[in-house]
């Protein structure tokens, strides 16, 4: 594979592999994000794979209650994508009871007409002149826009999908102002020295060993 040669680096290019590994099937090309600092061989890294959050709210059609949301709702950076559903479960005169639903089905909690709801998804749905009935509703859509598809270091604390291992950066790369071209090992089989790679963002051991699970999905084994 012709990308794959070694550089000045003091440790080599691909010095962390220590067998199994098959250039042409595991390691590809890719376009790591600008870097204020040195990226060494056997970095990890993940992918921007989410852009901005977009929230939208329908009612229901054949809703009885005719309140409206004191504001757009909005929803918490990095929640999961999808339709999260409110249903009125206890109906008042002038109030009521809200079941607020996950996209997976699983709830997210109770809300109460006119007072704020701060949850997965966060609203104030008011009271209209015609009371809500059992089963009347909305839908809370949360999507995201497609990321940049760049790699960088893995950083437990993102959103944007670099929070999961995505690659080992094969050979080292300078610090770079604007996006430059990578080869990452990204998928097996191949097995890696465990001592030898580098987290560029500090993290327990925990969630080091969480994505070490996430690369042996994909083949990446690795190994101390």
């Amino acid at each position: 594979m012709g990308v794959l040669k070694t550089t000045s680096e003091p440790k080599g290019a691909g010095h962390f592999i220590s067998g199994d590994f098959e250039p042409n099937q595991s390691a590809e090309q890719i376009t790591l994000s600008a870097t204020a600092a040195l990226l060494l061989s056997g970095t990890m890294l993940g992918q921007v794979s989410r852009g901005n959050q977009a929230v939208a709210a329908v009612a229901n059609a054949g809703n009885t209650g005719n309140g409206v949301f004191a504001a757009a709702p909005t929803a918490d950076a990095g929640v999961a994508p999808g339709d999260y559903t409110l249903t009125v479960i206890e109906p008042a005169a002038n109030g009521g009871t809200i079941q607020v639903q996950r996209p997976d089905g699983t709830e997210d909690g109770i809300a109460r007409i006119g007072v704020a709801y701060n949850g997965a998804v966060n609203f104030t749905l008011n009271d209209g002149a015609v009371d809500f009935i059992a089963g009347d509703g909305f839908k809370i859509t949360v999507s995201y826009a497609a990321g940049s598809g760049q790699y960088k270091p893995i950083d437990p604390a993102a959103l944007d999908g670099s929070q999961n291992f995505a690659a080992i950066l094969y050979e080292g790369r300078p610090v770079s102002a604007a996006t430059q071209r990578g080869v990452g090992v990204v998928r097996g089989p191949v097995v890696v020295n465990g001592n030898l790679i580098t987290y560029a963002v500090a993290m327990n051991d925990a969630q080091k060993k969480a994505i070490e699970a996430q690369a042996a999905l994909v083949g990446v084994m690795i190994r101390r």
